[in-house]
């Protein structure tokens, strides 16, 4: 049954793993909480996933935009609110090397200090040992933005007006889209400027392949070692300076 279930999905990018992989985990989860392995009373005898191979999701198709388009698009001066609100976005995750939005809404004022954010990643943070910690330092060319959309609880104040991250997003998604028609480019979302960041780090500013990783807070492939040596994010900041430079040429005044 599950096999066939798997074979149903093998047209859908995505689902074809993660939908499995997802019950796998209930199914594992259920495992641990009714079966007792010491005393050997086994409630859930069967392990169906054992005999079942569970696809790879296929790679994603490139979400980045070439320099000329992004300048377009913030360079879009918007006529309503929700685009104000996309255009805004767009600066605050470009410019603090493609953070998720998802982060962005979560970032609490104590985490802001220093002039850095220092937060640990929303969608690895209960996965890794160093709960996805990273920090980077905000440019000034977006510290208005800071006071624009401060919050009372929050650093921003994306909480108040929207009830969950997803909300944040789709409604950033749509003035985005509005933005990008009227600049004449692709239409994209949020998550496109991450991409972007990385793509312009790598191949417009010869940034190795590690780094920019390790300035997108993945998880690193030297996980063992990186516990030995303390963690210095200044070549996360430079490297983001010179992404800025390459993009905007000088200092973006808002």
């Amino acid at each position: 049954m599950l096999r066939e279930w798997i074979r149903s999905l093998s047209e859908t990018k995505r689902a074809k793993e993660m939908y499995p992989v997802i019950i796998k985990k209930l199914f594992d989860e259920g495992c641990m909480e009714y079966n007792d392995y010491e005393r050997n009373i086994i409630r859930i005898p069967n392990q169906p996933f054992r005999a079942v191979r569970i696809p790879r999701a296929d790679m994603p198709r490139e979400r980045c935009l070439e320099v000329e388009a992004l300048r377009r698009i913030l360079d879009e001066k918007p006529s309503f609110s929700r685009e104000e609100l996309a255009h805004d976005v767009a600066m605050l995750v470009f410019c603090l090397a493609g953070i998720n939005a998802v982060d962005l809404y979560n970032l609490e004022k104590r985490e802001f200090a220093g002039g850095k954010i220092c937060y640990n990643r929303t969608k690895t943070e209960k996965e890794r040992r160093d709960r996805a910690y990273i920090e980077i330092a905000v440019r000034d060319e977006i510290l208005p933005l800071f006071e624009k959309y401060r919050g009372e609880k929050y650093l921003f104040n994306f909480r108040e007006r929207y009830s969950d991250p997803n909300n944040f997003s789709r409604a950033v998604n749509e003035g985005l889209k509005s933005l990008c028609t009227r600049a004449g480019v692709q239409v994209i979302t949020v998550y496109w400027l991450r991409y972007t960041w990385a793509t312009v780090a790598k191949n417009e500013c010869g940034a190795s392949t590690e780094l920019v990783a390790f300035a997108l807070n993945h998880v690193s492939a030297h996980r063992v070692t990186e516990g030995y040596i303390r963690r210095d994010y200044g070549p996360v900041d430079a490297l983001n300076g010179r992404v800025m430079q390459r993009v905007f040429g000088r200092e973006r005044v808002l």
